[in-house]
């Protein structure tokens, strides 16, 4: 199985212990990222035992290391991405798990938490929740999400509407 070219074995056979599961591959919606996105669905046919049944193959430009994160002249030792998620998880914020790590083979192998982006998630938001003072939001600003996003940052409570 490969995305955009690259070989995805490596990485599946370290996560499942085994050859390539039988499984669908869909590539996400882009950004102005270099790398490219997957969802990588093991299909009904597959052993009920493997876990995850569903995760996330970001697939790396040819040199993984030229991150787009990365600042300065020093060339990084790993991706940034790597370094960021382990600092979040060890602080106990909510990130997605790295199942495989295969930057020389241009592969990580994600936890999938779904479809849902940010700005999907504060659309949710009802205003109430993200205005301290419900007045300085008219009717018509509810309906908008720049506005929304407005009073998300007045919010002296959380940022992200308490959702």
């Amino acid at each position: 199985m490969q995305a955009d070219g690259v070989d995805l074995s490596r990485a599946l056979h370290r996560l499942y212990g085994t050859d390539t599961p039988p499984a669908q591959l869909l590539k996400l919606k882009g950004d102005a990222s270099s790398r490219s996105y997957y969802r990588l669905t093991l299909s009904p046919d597959a052993p009920a035992t493997m876990r995850p049944r569903s995760l996330i193959v970001m697939r790396l430009p040819d040199d993984a290391l030229a991150s787009d994160e990365r600042s300065g002249t020093e060339r990084p030792t790993e991706l940034p991405f790597v370094d960021v998620q382990r600092m979040l998880y060890a602080r106990g914020v909510p990130v997605p798990e790295i199942y495989v790590d295969d930057t020389q083979g241009r592969i990580l192998l994600l936890q999938d938490l779904g479809d849902e982006t940010f700005a999907d998630r504060l659309m949710q938001c009802s205003v109430s929740s993200c205005c301290r003072n419900e007045s300085t939001c008219t009717a018509s600003s509810r309906a908008s999400s720049a506005s929304r996003a407005s009073c998300a940052a007045r919010s002296v409570s959380t940022p992200f509407c308490g959702c």
